[in-house]
């Protein structure tokens, strides 16, 4: 990893970045192919590759969990970190999310990367309610978690059930889609829109100090943090308080427009900061609370259905079969007295069965 003694050393996205600028501006033309490949960076923009690629390698974690994925750009992040950190044997990634949009991603990046370079991961289309993180965190020494998945639900089980297995490792705790507002939001005017009214990713927003979103775990993020006077670190701040002029043109000269910038819209925290006890939420689950996620279970069920149903149109026994098929509708088509002496031919073997 590139250290210079001169040039910030705290923890932070800053610090790492300038830390890794050697390394991340290597992956330049990589970071860029793997974005673009997969799209949707709107969902996890270049610069944010960049900061939390470098954020996580910084920290050396050796067991990285992902909640929440969609299409998979954080995944492939997490991936390379994995890699760069000396791959499956030194750093692992648990990724976890309801919708199956991982199967479509492969094989679309899969020529941009090396075959072991997926190894570390274990992609699991899961519901995170449901799986138990103890084996993973108890073997573990450093963990990053990565919080991309919604929902007051979640933000429970995160604060009450994961959270009190970080606390006594070193850990951090990223959270995506959080602004600043002193750095990253240009207009504090309501517009054409309403009060943030609970709906996850809407065009609704709500602001709590400085902290701008539309996700619910924001809510949560801040009361936990704030009861336990744990610092929630934005980090957009540290560009601009840990980096001199000189470092800035730097990277600004390494790195493209679209891999550095003053944004980052996302927020990170660790227990390791609390002065004292950790007082942690109760996780309460309803017995009716798989029904608040009930069209994502449904639809998380469908697509394996569908690509089981796939695999199987796909097999040479399928194929033989729909081929016979086929040569049996053209000698004896529906209706004719060559298909009526075949059923009964066939009901006859049947029935002998």
């Amino acid at each position: 990893m590139s250290r210079d003694s001169t040039g910030p050393q705290r923890l932070s996205p800053a610090t790492s970045l300038w830390n890794e600028r050697g390394y991340i501006a290597s992956l330049k033309a990589s970071l860029a192919a793997l974005s673009g490949a997969i799209g949707e960076q709107s969902d996890f923009s270049l610069y944010q590759w960049v900061q939390i690629l470098a954020f996580t390698v910084e920290f050396q974690p050796d067991l990285i969990i992902e909640l929440g994925r969609r299409f998979g750009n954080s995944t492939c992040c997490f991936l390379e970190a994995a890699n760069r950190l000396g791959g499956a044997q030194r750093c692992r990634l648990i990724s976890l999310d309801i919708k199956d949009q991982w199967s479509a991603t492969k094989p679309r990046i899969a020529h941009l990367v090396s075959h072991d370079w997926f190894e570390p991961g274990e992609i699991l289309l899961r519901d995170i309610l449901d799986y138990d993180f103890s084996p993973a965190i108890g073997q573990a020494q450093s963990c990053l978690l990565f919080w991309d998945a919604h929902g007051f639900e979640i933000a429970e089980c995160v604060m009450g059930a994961i959270l009190p297995q970080l606390a006594n490792r070193k850990h951090v705790v990223l959270m995506h889609d959080i602004s600043d507002a002193r750095f990253e939001v240009s207009s504090r005017e309501y517009g054409n829109t309403g009060l943030w009214s609970g709906r996850n990713a809407a065009t609704e927003y709500m602001w709590l100090g400085d902290q701008v979103s539309s996700v619910a775990q924001l809510v949560s993020a801040v009361d936990f943090t704030t009861r336990n006077r744990i610092p929630f670190h934005s980090a957009v701040e540290s560009f601009h308080s840990d980096l001199s002029e000189e470092h800035r043109r730097e990277l600004e000269t390494l790195l493209s427009d679209k891999s550095f910038t003053s944004q980052a819209h996302w927020h990170w925290f660790s227990l390791n900061e609390a002065p004292g006890a950790i007082s942690f939420p109760a996780r309460q689950r309803k017995k009716d609370a798989h029904l608040d996620n009930q069209p994502d279970r449904l639809q998380a069920e469908n697509q394996l259905l569908l690509q089981s149903l796939s695999a199987m149109r796909n097999s040479a026994g399928w194929r033989l079969l729909e081929s016979l098929r086929t040569l049996r509708s053209r000698l004896a088509p529906m209706g004719s007295a060559r298909r009526s002496a075949l059923d009964r031919l066939q009901n006859v073997l049947i029935n002998r069965r």
